[in-house]
């Protein structure tokens, strides 16, 4: 997915995912501070770190109720899912919290406008 040139050093990384193609812990090779499932078609589950830790179960989601791991720095995701299709959204937070994401997100008047400054969505 390209990236605007001038949001490379963004405190955040919006990331989407195929999930046409079956995972069993499939390494991603995102890391982060703190992480927000912002949209899922399906029923995933991610491992943070290490594929011997403990399953995170994620039902689906969308935009107008997210999912937050927040203050829980990771160096890797696994992804499991099935083959059912569908683009998960990831937002990687860097830096800071999911409040101070909150926080942009209301000074900019939604969460469409950053994606646009950041992905051109």
């Amino acid at each position: 997915m390209p990236y605007n040139e001038k949001y490379l050093n963004s405190p955040y990384r919006v990331m989407e995912i195929d999930l046409n193609k079956e995972r069993l812990n499939e390494p991603l090779g995102l890391s982060g501070q703190s992480l927000i499932i912002f949209k899922n078609p399906t029923n995933i589950s991610l491992k943070l770190d290490d594929i011997r830790n403990d399953i995170i179960p994620i039902g689906a989601c969308n935009q107008s109720q997210p999912i937050y791991i927040n203050g829980i720095p990771f160096k890797e995701i696994y992804l499991t899912n099935d083959a059912t299709g569908g683009i998960l959204v990831l937002i990687l937070l860097y830096t800071g919290s999911t409040i101070e994401l909150i926080d942009e997100i209301r000074k900019t008047k939604g969460i469409k406008n950053i994606l646009k400054n950041i992905i051109g969505v």
